[in-house]
């Protein structure tokens, strides 16, 4: 095993049916995470997929951050419904698989972006995935959940992610809460590098204002 420290980011990405009418903003939203996330520093990876009930695509397969080609069209196009559960199982078995194959020291995150819930998975559960994030959790991987039109600090909890590392948006601006988790990502890998305790990944006044949103959504239901 090498000194180097390697990130590992694994994004799993909603592409449903009713991301459609944002399609174009979570294209550049996500160019501009990938971009947020370039360092000559700090090695990355990233594994990109991109999910319906269609296919389970694997659009970057732990490729040099620095180095992807930008996110397109033909890519990212939305359709079908959101086997969510299947999409994070499959995607925390190949990250595992893949660390367990790398000769590097690895520090992993997984985030997670829906803008719906669960409906049509086959292979896993939630207690299934709850189970697979609580024992990756204990070996010091981070798991973010971005979720809208939900409760998303419930469905996190019911997947074991910590309420620290939870946060709804806008369904309407995924680009913004893309350039968002972009910065509170790196603030996350240097954290995990230098051994410190990750904690809430969001500053105070993304708390507040995420917080402002999770009362909201509430007293509309």
């Amino acid at each position: 095993m090498t000194n180097e420290i390697q990130t590992i980011v694994t994004f799993v990405l909603d592409r449903s049916g009713s991301m459609s009418s944002v399609k174009s903003k979570v294209i550049s939203g996500f160019n501009e995470y990938v971009e947020g996330m370039k360092s000559n520093d700090e090695a990355t990876v990233i594994r990109l997929n991109a999910f319906d009930n269609k296919s389970n695509d694997v659009i970057y397969d732990f490729e040099d951050i620095n180095h992807v080609r930008r996110l397109s069209g033909e890519d990212y196009i939305p359709g079908g419904l959101t086997p969510l559960y299947d999409a994070i199982g499959q995607s925390v078995s190949a990250t595992e698989e893949f660390v367990k194959g790398s000769e590097t020291e690895s520090q992993v995150i997984v985030t997670i972006m829906t803008d719906g819930l669960e409906n049509a998975s086959i292979e896993y559960g939630i207690k299934d995935v709850h189970a697979l994030i609580s024992n990756k959790e204990k070996e010091g991987w981070q798991f973010v959940y971005l979720g809208a039109n939900q409760d998303s600090w419930e469905m996190g909890a019911g997947m074991g992610i910590s309420h620290q590392r939870v946060s709804n948006y806008d369904a309407s601006n995924p680009d913004s809460a893309l350039k968002t988790i972009s910065e509170t990502t790196r603030r996350m890998r240097s954290s995990m590098r230098e051994n410190q305790d990750v904690g809430s990944i969001f500053t105070a006044e993304e708390l507040e204002k995420l917080n402002k949103k999770k009362d909201q959504w509430r007293r509309s239901q």
